[in-house]
């Protein structure tokens, strides 16, 4: 009786989708001017994933505006653009930790996704 509970149990999270063996997985991104460091995406809540991780300056200079394009796929489509994030002013060589990035990952299932550096503004 108590494995037919322990089996219902470990189904159970299975079925309703709050047991990810995933959800803790971190990434980094090496870009031209920055870095993101230790990203983490949380679970989907209403079409939405939420980027947290750290931000790294790789210049001598100061960052004025840098833009990171994210893009999801699933494994039968193409990537497609689901969010941008913006950060602003930082110092050279610098490292930020950011979190509630949204991205809209409404009808995607899969968790690849990928990022690129698609503006930076360097003070002059």
């Amino acid at each position: 009786m108590k494995k037919i509970i322990f089996l219902f149990f470990i189904l159970s999270f299975i079925s309703f989708g709050s047991f990810n063996p995933f959800s803790h997985q971190r990434y980094n991104f090496t870009l031209d001017k920055v870095s993101l460091l230790n990203v983490k995406l949380s679970e989907k809540i209403g079409g939405r994933k939420y980027f947290e991780g750290i931000i790294k300056n790789n210049t001598d200079k100061k960052i004025v505006k840098a833009e990171v394009t994210v893009m999801f796929k699933d494994k039968n489509t193409p990537y497609h653009v689901v969010g941008r994030m913006n950060f602003y002013n930082l110092k050279p060589n610098e490292r930020s930790n950011f979190f509630g990035q949204s991205v809209h990952v409404n009808n995607i299932k899969g968790e690849n996704f990928k990022v690129e550096l698609s503006e930076v503004v360097m003070e002059k």
